[in-house]
């Protein structure tokens, strides 16, 4: 591969291929003008040849709508081309202006190339991107694929597409319906009404990957009352009447297929039957079950995949957490978040059966609440102090848990959701420590506290007087993983203030002594 970005986005067969559609044709296309193509570099896979100037090749795309409010975001263009040794250097535009004058970096073999960032601000509804042989320069250039990441404000992926050279590209069409956003204003989805109508949606899929894993399709849609679906792929019904969709809202359902029933370029066709459907967006994504892999191609893209389908993605950073084995990451973290509709990890929902049986449920979405409410208090600081924003975000939903719940179960809680969380990483393996004293911190102090008091007053407070934990200046050196982390002052301070130090487990009390801190002889808080 030409670079590390590179690499993360080429999809192996030892890895996840992860893609998303949107259905009002944000997806880009490939057009081409007196050009060949061939196979010759790569028997059975096609590309696209340029061999004289008159030649182009035009990939045409818009900016998703997952980009919508990110106009000082980014998109990566990435190209897998390769040229003759005697030649083959090509001009680039971008909307008819000249992006890569003579461009002569490519490689004389297929290779995956990171060309760089575009400005969102510097795109248009719809764009294209011209390649052409530069005028005066002999030889032949090949393109076989291209991939297109949209980034955030802060850098994280949003969206990636992928656009193959010989019409296999992802893409979606509709009969018999039309664009809206009466429902969701400024946010556009296709509405067809039963009959004729249909949603249709093509992908494709590596061919490495096909028939050693499975698809796991989610569709975020809406629908009237009376309103079923109908699902086909590649022509066979894979679900028939299905109405589990929400009608008052937008909401997100799951279909699980094996990928030995895909095919290098699939068909996926929705059909309402009774009344009118709504459908908005579709991921899917192809994974792998035998992967072929070693720890350190497994953490390249196993880890990368699990980060970007995070809700809380822009609150973190892509660090490798060396103290943790990678096995040990993908069994307890990744596997949850494909069931879409749980409110917190089964690890949580356990605490929450055993404290509340079969009143779980309602407790989840309460949970789900203060969970939501701790990550907006001081969201400011997410751009300046990140890890002011996570000790904060920590203590003030574990005091809100122990006000509402009790103290044991804020603690029990806390813990379960660290548990299940290893993949997430703001300063390396150091959060970890770090959300242990402040959950302590938070739970006792809910416990505690008057409910006349304002329990965001009394963190900010905590947070003022020393009371918090943090863990910054994250670096690698050649000694290692390390961080500026201000454990013991916090762990003295607890066990001089309430006499307990917080409950660690055996990778936590690993990392406490690589950073020679002393766990004060007090009782374990429970």
């Amino acid at each position: 591969m030409a670079s590390n970005t590179a690499t993360h986005l080429v999809i192996k067969s030892t890895s996840f291929e992860s893609f998303h559609v949107s259905t009002s044709l944000s997806v880009p296309a490939i057009i081409y003008d007196n050009v060949s193509i061939e196979d010759n570099y790569r028997p059975g896979r096609n590309y696209l040849a340029l061999k004289n100037y008159g030649g182009t090749i035009d990939i045409i795309f818009s900016i998703p709508y997952s980009m919508d409010g990110e106009r000082n975001g980014t998109m990566e263009l990435i190209l897998n081309h390769m040229r003759e040794a005697t030649g083959g250097i090509v001009d680039i535009s971008l909307n008819n202006r000249l992006l890569f004058p003579r461009y002569s970096n490519t490689t004389t073999k297929f290779e995956a190339q990171n060309l760089g960032s575009l400005h969102l601000s510097s795109l248009t509804g719809e764009n294209t991107l011209s390649i052409s042989l530069s005028l005066g320069e002999q030889g032949n250039y090949y393109f076989s694929d291209a991939a297109l990441v949209f980034k955030d404000n802060n850098g994280y992926v949003k969206q990636e597409n992928s656009v193959y050279a010989v019409g296999l590209s992802s893409g979606s069409s509709y009969n018999g319906g039309s664009l809206e956003d009466s429902l969701r204003k400024g946010n556009p989805y296709l509405s067809i009404e039963g009959g004729a109508s249909w949603s249709k949606i093509i992908f494709t899929v590596r061919e490495e990957l096909l028939g050693i894993g499975n698809c796991i399709m989610k569709i975020q849609h809406r629908r009237e009352s009376g309103t079923t679906i109908d699902v086909f792929l590649n022509g066979n019904q894979i679900v028939a009447g299905y109405d589990d969709i929400p009608i008052g809202s937008f909401g997100t359902s799951s279909f699980y297929v094996h990928s030995s029933d895909l095919e290098k370029s699939n068909e996926l066709v929705i059909k309402p039957n009774n009344g009118k459907y709504y459908i908005s967006d579709v991921n899917l994504d192809v994974v792998s079950l035998l992967p072929d892999i070693t720890q350190k191609n497994f953490e390249t893209y196993i880890k990368d995949w699990v980060l970007h389908h995070r809700k809380n993605i822009g609150q973190l950073n892509k660090i490798p957490r060396e103290d943790l084995a990678a096995w040990k990451f993908v069994h307890e973290a990744p596997y949850w978040f494909f069931i879409p509709f749980l409110p917190c990890s089964p690890e949580e929902i356990s605490v929450l059966f055993d404290y509340y049986n079969m009143m779980f449920v309602s407790v989840a979405f309460e949970i789900r609440d203060f969970n939501n409410k701790a990550r907006d208090f001081h969201k400011e600081l997410i751009s300046t102090d990140l890890p002011r924003k996570n000790a904060l975000r920590h203590a003030y939903w574990t005091a809100m848990l122990s006000r509402q719940f009790g103290l044991y179960f804020a603690l029990d809680l806390s813990t379960a959701h660290e548990e299940a969380h290893v993949d997430l990483t703001i300063e390396g393996p150091y959060d970890h420590v770090t959300d242990k004293i402040n959950n302590a911190v938070g739970s006792l102090l809910g416990s505690r506290t008057s409910r006349s008091q304002d329990l965001q007053v009394v963190i900010d407070a905590a947070w003022a007087s020393g009371e918090l934990a943090y863990a910054k200046d994250f670096r690698e050196t050649s000694a290692g993983q390390t961080a500026n982390v201000s454990w013991q002052k916090l762990l003295d301070m607890m066990a001089k203030k309430y006499n307990v130090k917080p409950k660690f487990s055996q990778t936590e009390k690993d990392t406490l002594e690589k950073m020679r801190v002393n766990v004060p002889n007090v009782p374990v808080i429970h």
